[in-house]
């Protein structure tokens, strides 16, 4: 992987365009995006991604397991989730957050594959990590980052400096740093966000957040999500029925509809880490 330092050029369109389905709305709570979860008979240890051909670079990155398995088993609801968030770009939505109710859900499992098959369909993605108690993302991938987006967002660093992407150039990772609590004190300006978040879309067909748990918006944690909501162009939510009722998901989905937040429907998750 490299890490980006000149400034951010505009993104050209790919080659081949993205299929433009309709959108799936979520009814009442209920309607879902996608399913993923793993094939009742489990891929045999042959059952492998198409390798990328000899003398290309890397789409991406080293993935964990378990999204390269959901990437095989349940290649047809990635596949329509990539679909939805092609529509919405196309509808003018490029910045776009996943999240879900509790931690644990798969939210980052879920960005990560999505942003995988867009890429390999000849987008360019930049994955955002909005979780500042966690900052994992770089470690999920491999990645060794001494600042992130938080150092970019205090003015420390420039933001161009602070995205690695892959030897292909279609992804690009900025990762969060550190896992210190977001204090009212310490909340980035909504406007330096929004800014950031701009120039990212400039770049990239598609920009994905892999925000923090919804749960935790009512505390120092969900702050900068909260700041985040503001300058986002559509929510998808990661929903695992084992950890969270259906009815906490349509009460959530209307408290953000009623905060302005434009839902793009729901990604039920189901895929269990071995």
């Amino acid at each position: 992987h490299s890490v980006a330092s000149a400034p951010l050029a505009p993104v050209a369109e790919p080659q081949v365009p993205s299929p433009h389905y309709a959108l799936p709305r979520p009814s009442d709570g209920q309607a879902a995006v996608a399913s993923l979860h793993s094939a009742v008979a489990e891929p045999s240890c042959a059952a492998q991604l198409a390798p990328v051909p000899s003398g290309e670079p890397s789409v991406g990155f080293a993935l964990p397991e378990i999204c390269n398995r959901l990437l095989v088993t349940a290649s047809d609801q990635v596949d329509r989730l990539c679909d939805a968030l092609a529509s919405a770009r196309l509808q003018g939505r490029q910045v776009i957050a996943l999240a879900a109710y509790r931690r644990n859900e798969g939210t980052t499992t879920v960005v990560l594959c999505a942003a995988q098959r867009l890429a390999e369909r000849g987008l360019r993605i930049a994955v955002v990590e909005a979780d500042p108690t966690r900052g994992q993302l770089a470690k999920t991938l491999g990645l060794e980052a001494r600042y992130g987006w938080n150092a970019a967002l205090a003015g420390q660093v420039p933001l161009e400096s602070m995205l690695i992407q892959s030897p292909s150039g279609r992804l690009s990772v900025l990762p969060w740093t550190g896992s210190e609590a977001v204090t009212l004190e310490g909340l980035p300006d909504a406007a330096v966000v929004g800014e950031h978040l701009s120039r990212l879309a400039a770049a990239h067909h598609i920009v994905l957040l892999d925000c923090a748990a919804l749960e935790e918006q009512g505390t120092t944690n969900g702050l900068l999500v909260r700041c985040v909501g503001k300058c986002l162009d559509g929510l998808v939510m990661v929903h695992n029925p084992n950890l969270t009722s259906r009815e906490r998901i349509a009460e959530v989905q209307r408290r953000l509809t009623a905060a302005g937040v434009f839902a793009i429907g729901i990604v039920q998750n189901l895929a269990r880490k071995r």
